[in-house]
């Protein structure tokens, strides 16, 4: 005998019927209301369990998306203020002229401080030595002009880095002497254009401007216990191009940005010749 399963909604309804029906007996058209009120029943919830099954799968395959979530960070600017330098330019006054002359050793006492830059031309008529300092207002030394030996006729520089202010002149000689204190547009000018030559019978101080480096050849014969070049420059820096003890003969390269060349040239003899030359 073959068995089938019935449809669960059926197999509901006649369960249902079984349990409600009488024992005893019954009423053939009770029996046959009973079976279609039944039947309506089962139709019905198979008609309910058949419309709402779409629905359901429907919600059950129905996908639903979610979007993820979006952070923007803004990113911090961190500004770094640029380091600010300050120059300070000071401008150093230029010298006021005046003169002194005197024979021998002596200390002169200037009216007031000398705080300006400038020139001195300095003469010695004498055999030993003969130098002469500056100093401050409370007696020490700030700056030596001259240290030679003998006859002198130089040009020497005064204050140029507006640090030795000065008071006093103290010389020692055993001659006659004479100062004469200038701005430096009393000094020489020596062209920078190849072939311009200067020369002198002692110290210096001359004009020399350039904004480029020029070969430069210094010859001093005579030179026996100093030849020194000094280069002074727009920037108030100073350069050593030469420095030596004897006699010179070489060619140096004037650095750009020169505008002064200060030059020292000693001998046991007194006077030391020497002579520059702008060459290629």
């Amino acid at each position: 005998m073959m068995n089938r399963s019935l449809p669960i909604a059926i197999t509901a309804a006649l369960f249902i019927a079984a349990c409600s029906g009488d024992s005893s007996g019954t009423d053939p058209d009770a029996a046959a209301q009973s079976r279609n009120s039944t039947a309506a029943a089962s139709t019905a919830v198979a008609s309910q369990q058949a419309t709402t099954s779409p629905s359901q799968t429907a919600v059950d395959s129905s996908t639903t998306t979610i979007e993820p979530a979006t952070t923007t960070t803004e990113q911090a600017t961190t500004t770094t203020a640029e380091p600010t330098t300050t120059t300070t330019t000071t401008t150093i006054p230029p010298l006021e002229p005046f003169e002194l002359t005197g024979t021998g050793s002596d200390v002169i006492a200037l009216d007031s401080l000398v705080e300006s830059a400038g020139s001195a031309f300095i003469s010695h008529d004498g055999e030993s030595g003969f130098v002469v300092l500056l100093l401050d207002a409370q007696g020490d030394r700030v700056e030596g002009l001259v240290d030679a030996v003998g006859l002198y006729d130089g040009v020497v520089a005064v204050n140029l880095d507006g640090q030795d202010d000065f008071a006093f002149i103290q010389v020692d000689a055993d001659g006659a002497w004479s100062f004469r204190f200038a701005d430096l547009e009393d000094i020489a000018t020596v062209g920078t254009a190849v072939g311009s030559s200067y020369s002198s019978s002692s110290d210096d101080l001359v004009q020399f401007v350039t904004n480029e480096p020029v070969i430069v050849a210094f010859t001093c014969d005579t030179c026996e216990e100093l030849f020194e070049v000094v280069v002074w420059r727009t920037n108030g820096e100073r350069d050593t191009l030469v420095s030596i003890e004897g006699s010179y003969d070489a060619r140096r390269v004037v650095p750009a940005g020169a505008v002064l060349l200060e030059i020292r040239a000693l001998s046991t003899q007194g006077l030391s010749p020497w002579s520059m030359s702008v060459e290629e």
